[in-house]
C-alpha cells in the first residue's frame, strides 16, 4: 500500500476519485510519479452524472488505453441535434466532419460511471493501494 507518511514528500495526493481525479493520476503514474487518490465514499459513486464524452476527451482517452473500454460500454452518437424547445428550431449536426480530425468523429454516449470504473481498475493494476476508500481529507496544508 502507498504510505500516507507526512515525510514522503515525493507524490501527488489526489482529493476525488471521481473521471478527473483517476484520470490524473493514472497519468502521473505512467509519469512515474507516485500517487494517491483518497475518497470519501466506500466505493465509485454511481448516482447520475455526464453520459456524454466527446471527440477529444475519448481522444485523450486513447492515450490511457481507456477510450476503447468505454465504446465498447456506451453507444456512438454520430449526429448531435440542438433544439430551442420555445420555437422548436433544431439545429443537427453531422459529426463525421471530423472523421480526418479524430479518431472518434462522434459523441460517446457512457455513463460515466463506467470511465471512474475502469479507471480504478487500471490504476489499481499499476500503482496497487493507490486508491484509498473511505478517506476523508478534511484539510490540506
Amino acid at each position: 500500500m502507498t504510505s500516507l507518511d507526512p515525510s514522503n514528500r515525493d507524490r501527488v495526493i489526489i482529493v476525488g476519485a471521481g473521471p478527473v481525479g483517476l484520470v490524473a493520476a493514472l497519468r502521473l503514474a505512467r509519469a512515474g510519479i507516485t500517487v494517491v487518490v483518497l475518497e470519501a465514499a466506500d466505493l465509485p459513486h454511481a448516482e447520475p452524472r455526464a453520459s456524454t464524452f466527446h471527440p477529444p476527451t475519448v481522444d485523450l482517452l486513447d492515450e490511457l488505453g481507456l477510450g476503447e473500454r468505454l465504446v465498447a460500454l456506451g453507444r456512438p452518437a454520430r449526429t448531435w441535434q440542438y433544439c430551442m424547445f420555445e420555437t422548436g428550431e433544431r439545429a443537427i449536426f453531422d459529426l463525421s466532419v471530423l472523421e480526418n480530425e479524430t479518431n472518434h468523429p462522434y459523441r460517446l454516449q457512457c455513463e460515466q460511471l463506467h470511465l471512474v470504473k475502469e479507471a480504478a481498475k487500471m490504476l489499481d493494476a499499476e500503482l496497487s493501494g493507490a486508491l484509498i476508500f473511505n478517506a476523508k481529507a478534511l484539510r490540506v496544508r
